[in-house]
């Protein structure tokens, strides 16, 4: 079982962590040498700085597919930092050669975790591959690996199949990859595997009666890219500005912008004028 990482004092690299399942099929058994070099090279030039690095994404979790013609290989790093993250995303662009992309406020478990994003490019014998990486703090628990443990081997085959099969219809790949994660999620806390603050967190949905707000106006964005976003007691629709959204990665290029803001009310309060009333989950 993964362990949630505790990084204090100098950093042993452990292979463990760049461990690969590169699952049945030749090229990405190939690739996926190279994905592990990749991460030991990260862990050499960062223990030094007491930053870990931790191969996380489907070439740990055994699910990874050959890319289509002319695309990079997706590898996904998690590297781990307590201290100022702020100063360390600046010292990794310089000792790697990425590129600290943009910031994310986002809830792991009930905690919120500031995520800074360093990307990039790394070529091997002719191979391209595209380094989504993560600066977080050490209490990441990646799920990833216990996909193998968790999922039979004809249950991974058929993951991969799927995969092959649904990657040029995103919502059907979307809806798939979350309905596994949820098997995998499962398995794991009924077995006791799962870290006390996700195996207790709760999915959260909008429901009561709110006043919204809108804040742009929703021709300035990319429609495929909304997404409701809680805020406190509010929900904020958010979206990607035209030109912006990157559909194969389903990712925005720059920070994503508001344009509604649902406020939760009481049942009997009145919207402020330029509001409009809703009810969700009803």
């Amino acid at each position: 079982m993964p362990s949630v990482f505790t990084i204090k004092g100098p950093v042993v690299t452990d292979p463990d962590a760049c461990a690969v399942i590169p699952g049945d099929d030749r090229r990405v058994r190939k690739a996926a040498k190279h994905v592990q070099a990749i991460c030991k090279n990260m862990q050499r030039k960062l223990a030094p700085l007491g930053v870990g690095v931790v191969l996380g994404g489907s070439f740990r979790s055994g699910l990874a597919i050959p890319p289509r013609p002319g695309e990079p290989w997706d590898v996904d790093l998690r590297f781990l930092y307590d201290g100022d993250r702020a100063k360390m995303a600046k010292k990794i662009e310089r000792l790697t050669g990425l590129t600290h992309r943009k910031t994310l406020n986002v809830v792991h478990g009930k905690k919120p975790v500031d995520l800074r994003l360093i990307e990039g490019t790394v070529t091997r014998n002719g191979a391209t591959f595209e380094i989504e990486g993560a600066l977080r703090d050490s209490e990441y628990f990646g799920i990833q690996a216990l996909y193998p443990k968790l999922l039979t081997p004809a249950e991974l085959r058929h993951a991969r199949k799927q995969k092959l099969a649904l990657r040029d219809d995103y919502p059907a790949y979307k809806a798939f990859k979350n309905n596994l994660l949820e098997t995998v999620r499962r398995r794991a806390k009924a077995q006791g595997m799962l870290p006390s603050h996700l195996a207790g967190a709760r999915q959260r949905k909008m429901v009561g009666r709110f006043c919204e707000r809108t804040k742009t106006p929703k021709s300035q964005f990319d429609p495929r890219s909304f997404r409701y976003k809680k805020s406190g007691s509010s929900w904020i629709l958010i979206g990607c500005p035209k030109g912006q959204w990157q559909p194969r990665k389903q990712r925005c290029k720059v920070g994503t912008r508001a344009h509604k803001i649902l406020r939760n009310v009481c049942p009997t309060c009145r919207c402020k004028k330029g509001e409009k009333q809703k009810t969700k989950g009803r």
